[in-house]
């Protein structure tokens, strides 16, 4: 039994093809735009509002912890899990009983 690809199955590969490359190299611009901003910060420490750190949690988590871990750059792994304060809007302090 011979497999052929019928017309429609390779415009959708090419396709598919061409939107990989798209995104992939929206991430590469994305990701030098994050260095090229650091690098113009110098060496101090970023300091983020907390919406900011509300919508990054959002996103890291929708991604993952490894997959944040890879290609975090502006921010570590662990601070999503510390934005859930800030989501939840306790901010990381003990509540009263």
């Amino acid at each position: 039994m011979s497999f052929v690809l019928q017309p429609w199955q390779l415009l959708v590969v090419i396709l598919t093809g061409w939107l990989n490359r798209q995104q992939q190299a929206v991430i590469d611009f994305l990701l030098t735009q994050v260095q090229v901003l650091k690098e113009t910060h110098g060496g101090k420490r970023i300091s983020l509002s907390d919406d900011q750190r509300r919508r990054l949690a959002i996103k890291g988590k929708a991604l993952g912890r490894q997959a944040l871990q890879q290609i975090a750059t502006l921010v570590t792994p662990a601070m999503p899990r510390r934005a859930r304060s800030v989501v939840r809007g306790d901010h990381g302090r003990v509540r009263a009983s």
